[in-house]
């Protein structure tokens, strides 16, 4: 009897998955292939609410392939704020791309329920082919999410005017 590799057997299984046609309540899941005409797509949404012992914070930072970018912002009382930059739009891409060699396109929802944390979600979207992205929450940002709230820090920190109050994303 000859021993199956388990490269093998994944390989085999990953093809059959792919090629059966998914459903979810009645509806093909299918990558697209259709031309897009659109300029402006995002490539990373960022987004962190909750309450604190400082206070409530609401943010969301959005960044699209066109370079333009926006952090609006709401931390405890009084008006919110909204800022809009234009960056190269080669560093909006290295940031999804940053994210995505961090891990961002596999990480899952962290189930490390915290009080004084706020949540914060990051949707990473795929460019090409397989229009597909990935979005999980998390609460703090230790192991594998470290590097991922780095690289948001730093872009947030290089583009807007500092958040009112000195906050920081989180985590």
């Amino acid at each position: 009897m000859q021993k199956t590799r388990p490269a093998t057997v994944f390989l085999a299984l990953s093809l059959s998955v792919l090629s059966t046609p998914q459903s979810s309540g009645g509806t093909k899941l299918e990558l697209t292939t259709c031309p897009n005409p659109m300029e402006r797509e995002p490539l990373v949404l960022y987004e962190v609410t909750g309450g604190t012992l400082s206070g409530t914070i609401d943010y969301s930072l959005s960044v699209n392939n066109d370079g333009s970018a926006r952090l609006s912002t709401f931390l405890g009382n009084g008006p919110g704020s909204c800022q809009l930059v234009g960056v190269d739009p080669l560093e909006a891409v290295a940031l999804r791309d940053a994210l995505a060699d961090a891990g961002a396109l596999s990480e899952c929802d962290q189930p490390d329920f915290t009080s004084d944390e706020p949540l914060q979600t990051l949707t990473v979207f795929r460019t090409g082919s397989a229009r597909r992205s990935n979005t999980f929450s998390w609460f703090t940002s230790d192991g594998s999410l470290a590097e991922i709230q780095a690289l948001l820090d730093a872009f947030i920190g290089a583009h807007f005017a500092p958040l009112p109050g000195g906050g920081s994303s989180g985590g």
